[in-house]
């Protein structure tokens, strides 16, 4: 877990790089890939600045990405998901992310082997297939 934001927990509230922030979401995003191409999604987690004038900040993105027959983890830190150029949408999974259930999600997101296409014929059976 040593890709994880560097984070004080205080009660209910997190302070980082001297900021307060006080509730940590878990997401699903998509992001717009090729035309044709169905979207990229991934997890997202980032904690809010209490007096945040929009509803993204940098966070923790788990994903996989490559060929479909050849696909590998890309998680990040530090990313702004919802402000990436080919963002399409999110959906909050959970709000209020706790400092153990954020750790279960990296844990479980580390360890889950990327999906992988036995061959170019299964790409569209098996990987999402549309967007």
């Amino acid at each position: 877990m040593s890709n994880m934001e560097d984070t004080s927990t205080l009660t209910n509230r997190t302070i980082r790089n001297g900021r307060e922030f006080t509730t940590r979401y878990l997401c699903v995003a998509a992001e717009h890939q090729a035309p044709g191409e169905p979207k990229n999604w991934s997890l997202f987690s980032h904690a809010l600045p209490t007096r945040s004038p929009t509803n993204s900040a940098p966070g923790q993105v788990w994903q996989v990405t490559g060929d479909a027959e050849l696909m590998h983890h890309d998680h990040a830190a530090g990313v702004d998901q919802l402000s990436a150029p080919d963002f399409a949408w999110h959906r909050v999974l959970r709000a209020d992310l706790g400092e153990d259930e954020y750790a279960r999600v990296d844990e479980v997101a580390r360890a889950e082997s990327p999906p992988r296409a036995a061959n170019r014929a299964a790409v569209r059976e098996h990987c999402q297939g549309g967007s």
